[in-house]
């Protein structure tokens, strides 16, 4: 019989792991990250819940997930990366994926990324004596933001004026995401740095001076949708805790 522990067995794995090269859009680059663990395939699965929340609870905990695989300062992505990545790691389950009884293979979407074009860029929109710098958020705000909302209505009944409550903090959380810095007349102020005193300023100010913010959302959700079409097609793949189900 074996004298070999589990102990020596998880160090043999450890050791034994073998990168992933992937592509990040943002930074145009390639990036070495590790596959999923069945671990960590499990805990995607388990954010399949039919509630509010659950897009929040999905992104929370493949955030986690990249933090652990990502061979790199998680900092410097975005959640355009965060599309490549999901695909990337996804391929390694398996590579293909089937549509209305069609079958894709996700390598071709990656390889048609590299080529997708990521041209949202920082800019500051101007309304009257406002000045807001927007930009797509990287993938550690997005998560702060995200456990913010999560921490604060995980163990709510939404029903009624509660669900309604959320869906208004999911509207201003969303813009806070986007906008770091916000001046009007000679006073500046970086939003980041409080974001529940953010999200309370925010909410004092006009809704429309807001409008070409929520465009350029927009925009960068579309251009999230984008890395996730299957060449050829109009089909967008599904990021979702179903998707990492093989």
């Amino acid at each position: 019989m074996s004298n070999t522990n589990f102990n020596d067995i998880l160090n043999e794995i450890a050791s034994s792991k073998a990168p992933l090269t992937s592509y990040s859009p943002s930074r145009k680059e390639t990036v070495q990250m590790l596959p999923l663990t069945l671990s960590q395939q499990k805990s995607i699965i388990e954010t399949s819940v039919d509630t509010t929340l659950a897009a929040l609870f999905f992104n929370n905990t493949f955030f986690k997930i990249l933090k652990q695989n990502v061979k790199d300062d998680i900092s410097k992505f975005d959640t355009v990366d965060r599309v490549q990545f999901a695909i990337q790691l996804r391929s390694q389950l398996s590579n293909k994926y089937v549509n209305n009884g069609q079958e894709y293979l996700l390598t071709d979407v990656l390889e048609k990324n590299k080529k997708t074009n990521h041209n949202i860029k920082e800019s500051q929109i101007v309304s009257d004596n406002y000045i807001f710098t927007v930009k797509n958020p990287s993938l550690v705000l997005d998560d702060r933001i995200n456990s913010i909302l999560i921490n604060k209505y995980k163990n709510e009944n939404l029903n009624g004026t509660k669900l309604k409550n959320l869906i208004s903090d999911l509207f201003v959380h969303e813009i806070l995401k986007f906008v770091p810095k916000l001046k009007v007349n000679d006073k500046e102020v970086e939003l980041h740095h409080d974001l529940q005193g953010a999200a309370n300023l925010l909410e004092r100010i006009d809704s429309s001076k807001f409008v070409e913010i929520t465009k350029y959302i927009n925009d960068v959700r579309d251009l999230e949708k984008s890395f996730a079409v299957l060449p050829g097609t109009n089909i967008n793949i599904d990021i979702v805790p179903d998707f990492f189900i093989v």
